[in-house]
């Protein structure tokens, strides 16, 4: 077909004309993830591809599967199997060996991923989860700690997800100090210090036994003391919406 198509394009000599294979599956939700183009809507063939592809279909079965399968391991545990999950995935696309494997706090986009390679993992964890995930995850969760703590809290976010209603809602550390302590661990040192919580973290951290901070005169330190856990990680990653 391509080499007729090149055939037509030559007797009629026409100007800038290109003749590509196209993955179409691949190349169309990538293309559209932020907004539709008339262009593709209008290519025969391609109808219903940005709404129906494999990617955006959710599987119950295989949602039920992996809460069955993780439920009844502790919280830390889940969240380490996800971890798992998401990075044999994201190496996969990219191509690289099993034996090969990626840091849970590095930036997906530093080890190569761009718009493409992100829609095709977040195609592999739909079908893996049985979620409809959205085609920017890999950009909204930029490690894959931040991504599997995210798989974590939309398939254990409520009471009925997990025996006894022992889920973690969705946001909150509870009292999961595993997990506070690797968040605050994923977060870079020149984040901490763009924040202005470098100095004031580390007055708590040197607090006497009673928990009171030695008072230097700076009473922002009070107020960080008075921050929940979730206010603390939003304040250093930069979230001034929280």
């Amino acid at each position: 077909c391509a080499l007729v198509g090149l055939g037509s394009v030559l007797e009629g000599g026409g100007g800038a004309v290109v003749v590509a294979d196209v993955e179409w599956e691949r190349f169309v939700p990538a293309f559209t993830s932020r907004r539709p183009s008339p262009l593709l809507t209008s290519l025969p063939g391609l109808n219903g591809t940005e709404t129906d592809s494999a990617g955006e279909k959710t599987t119950g079965g295989a949602r039920a599967a992996l809460t069955a399968r993780l439920a009844g391991r502790p919280e830390t545990d889940r969240r380490r199997a996800l971890r798992e999950l998401v990075c044999e995935r994201a190496t996969l696309v990219l191509g690289r060996t099993a034996d090969s494997s990626m840091d849970v706090n590095r930036a997906f986009r530093d080890v190569g991923f761009d718009s493409l390679t992100a829609v095709e993992l977040r195609n592999r964890l739909n079908a893996e989860t049985g979620l409809r995930l959205p085609s920017t995850l890999v950009f909204d969760h930029p490690t894959p700690r931040h991504l599997a703590d995210h798989l974590h809290d939309e398939l254990f976010a409520g009471p009925e997800a997990a025996p006894g209603g022992s889920a973690t809602p969705a946001g909150s550390y509870g009292s999961d100090e595993a997990r506070f302590r690797s968040t605050l661990a994923a977060i870079p040192f020149s984040q901490w210090q763009r924040s202005g919580l470098l100095t004031a973290v580390l007055t708590l951290a040197e607090s006497d036994a009673s928990g009171t901070p030695e008072d230097d005169g700076d009473s922002s330190h009070g107020a960080i003391g008075e921050m929940d856990v979730d206010a603390l990680v939003q304040l250093a990653l930069g979230d001034s919406t929280s």
